[in-house]
């Protein structure tokens, strides 16, 4: 792709983006173009429709919110480093704009069942992915005995992980829990695993 061709593809979705954030899915071409400052036609030649334009802004999204292996430091302690994953996990979860692409994807599952899915390859699986090659490496090291295997043992811990405080976010609510609360959950949460998996 040109390089002005990728820039203003870049420009479609990063206004796309921005209204589908704060309108959900009633936004037409036309507004997106004009937020972006090109022609519907522009717009038409890089996304064949809407639901090609909002697959790839949940996609975008996703891919600049992974975690990736970086985040696991092979050399600190399990506890240390799962405390540290589960925090940044569930801050990132907390973020408006990942709450809204979250909700974008469900809200159109059943219309457009490829963004689901789209969000799915995009974010979590991923995230799964790198927890998993983590848990997987500290058991071939005998730190950890795992009962599931490590993709399982990872989805059990990001499903823990997500804990009230951001299953409450997803619906719109507060769950009145401080900084301090939700790193004592996310602890237990690590406590519990180990004391289950620990040698």
């Amino acid at each position: 792709m040109k390089p002005k061709s990728q820039e203003k593809r870049t420009l479609i979705l990063s206004a796309a983006g921005q209204l589908f954030m704060h309108h959900g899915y009633n936004v037409n071409m036309e507004q997106i173009a004009k937020a972006a400052g090109v022609s519907k036609q522009t717009v038409y030649s890089h996304f064949q429709n809407k639901d090609a334009l909002f697959e790839a802004c949940v996609q975008s999204r996703c891919i600049e919110r992974q975690v990736d292996q970086e985040a696991f430091d092979l050399d600190a302690p399990i506890s240390e480093v799962l405390l540290s994953f589960a925090m940044r996990f569930q801050s990132m979860m907390l973020e408006p704009q990942v709450l809204q692409v979250f909700r974008n994807a469900v809200g159109q599952a059943t219309h457009t069942p490829q963004i689901g899915a789209s969000y799915l390859n995009s974010g979590p699986k991923p995230t799964i992915a790198s927890l998993a090659s983590y848990l997987e490496v500290k058991q071939k090291q005998q730190r950890i005995t795992l009962s599931l295997d490590a993709h399982e043992s990872a989805v059990q811990l990001i499903m823990m992980f997500h804990g009230k405080a951001v299953y409450w976010a997803m619906v719109g609510q507060d769950s009145q829990q401080t900084d301090a609360q939700r790193k004592e959950y996310l602890k237990d949460c690590v406590d519990l695993f180990l004391n289950q998996h620990g040698l």
